[in-house]
């Protein structure tokens, strides 16, 4: 089986959504799919490259910055995608097509098949179909209304990661659709594990996340502010960049908290890892989410985890020996959250694990090609 992904983001470019794509795409190609990659090159870093069994294709882009892109730059990806994807030869062609992103995946897709008559399935990243995020993404919605369910009802399947995206999905698509809407969720690193000696820094606090409105980075902030009035020594690591970290520098330094914030800025993978195993807990504000990889992995790291109750994270937490909910945007319930998970002790290794277990990639990439296998037989091409 020959399969063509198609995402702007694609490491070292972009956050989440570029990460789940690589995990997809080395997991499918372990799995003897052929797999190939168009995504958005970053500078000098265009061309093709083959990685982890994988065929990139990273197109020149205008994209400016490595964490976050606007509507102009995926416009330009956009359009070199689509001709990239036109000028292949038919022997070339693949069997099927996996968009991410309604826009700007699955309007390439949709030219693809009404050119090339290749079928195609997007997977949705929360955002990008109307109306959730309303407040933010509610110009873009209403101006590509039309156009994102148009692309939706051309897929021959759409993936969501959790309840919340499938209900509001079925009711975007209708009735008669709601059968090719499915829901998978995330996986997680697995490489990220807990270790028999793991060196802990005691009462260091983890905030990692794209420093946007989404992520709700000054709750945490408030909120370190209270638990600092009565720990303080308390460290705080904050791990990411994006257009807020300027104005959290600035609050932090006005607040008197310079000796406990460390702001890292972006992280690759390993250091990621090695920030997972010194921390005590993790903590994430969010807004809302598809499905949060990060809390699996810090889960995964044998980290207790304060959560905003969105998407996924009732269910992951919805043991206290793995962490607590609190309610959004409401900084005194998550610093006494902290307070409460830093004065547990030692952590249920049992119970952390077992709030992961069914989510590593092999397990969610292999649910996926269940639907692929069925596009493919004999009966569906």
């Amino acid at each position: 089986m020959r399969l063509l992904i198609l995402n702007y983001e694609y490491p070292p470019v972009g956050a989440g959504a570029g990460r789940i794509a690589a995990h997809l795409a080395r997991e499918w190609a372990v799995l003897g799919i052929s797999v190939t990659v168009v995504t958005a090159g970053f500078q000098e870093n265009t061309g093709e490259s083959v990685e982890d069994g994988v065929k990139i294709i990273r197109l020149p882009s205008r994209r400016k910055q490595l964490y976050r892109s606007c509507p102009r730059e995926m416009l330009s990806w956009i359009r070199h995608a689509t001709q990239y994807c036109l000028k292949m030869k038919d022997e070339d062609l693949p069997d099927l097509v996996f968009a991410h992103f309604a826009i700007p995946g699955g309007k390439v897709a949709l030219k693809f098949k009404q050119k090339r008559n290749v079928p195609y399935m997007i997977m949705s990243h929360y955002h990008d179909i109307p109306w959730l995020a309303k407040k933010e993404m509610f110009p873009f919605h209403l101006l590509t209304f039309c156009s994102i369910r148009k692309i939706c009802l051309n897929a021959s399947y759409r993936f969501v990661q959790s309840d919340e995206m499938k209900n509001n999905i079925d009711r975007f698509v209708g009735k008669g659709e709601i059968g090719r809407n499915i829901l998978i969720p995330n996986g997680f690193d697995s490489s990220i594990s807990i270790g028999d000696e793991i060196v802990r820094i005691p009462d260091q606090v983890l905030f990692a996340a794209r420093l946007v409105k989404q992520k709700n980075p000054f709750t945490f902030l408030q909120a370190a502010k209270m638990v600092q009035k009565q720990m303080p020594d308390i460290r705080f690591v904050v791990a990411g960049d994006g257009p807020l970290r300027n104005a959290m520098e600035v609050w932090v330094k006005k607040e008197g908290l310079t000796r406990n914030f460390s702001f890292t800025g972006w992280v690759s993978n390993a250091e990621m890892a090695t920030l997972f195993a010194s921390s005590s807990l993790f903590v994430s504000t969010s807004l809302y989410e598809g499905m949060s990889m990060t809390i699996m992995e810090a889960l995964a790291a044998g980290l207790r985890v304060v959560a905003t109750p969105v998407s996924n994270n009732p269910k992951l937490l919805e043991s206290n020996d793995v962490g607590r909910l609190v309610p959004i945007c409401n900084a005194e319930a998550t610093a006494e959250a902290i307070i409460e998970c830093l004065n547990c002790g030692v952590t249920d290794r049992e119970a952390l694990a077992a709030a992961v277990s069914e989510y590593s990639w092999p397990q969610v990439a292999a649910r996926y090609v269940d639907y692929f296998n069925v596009l493919t037989s004999s009966e569906n091409v």
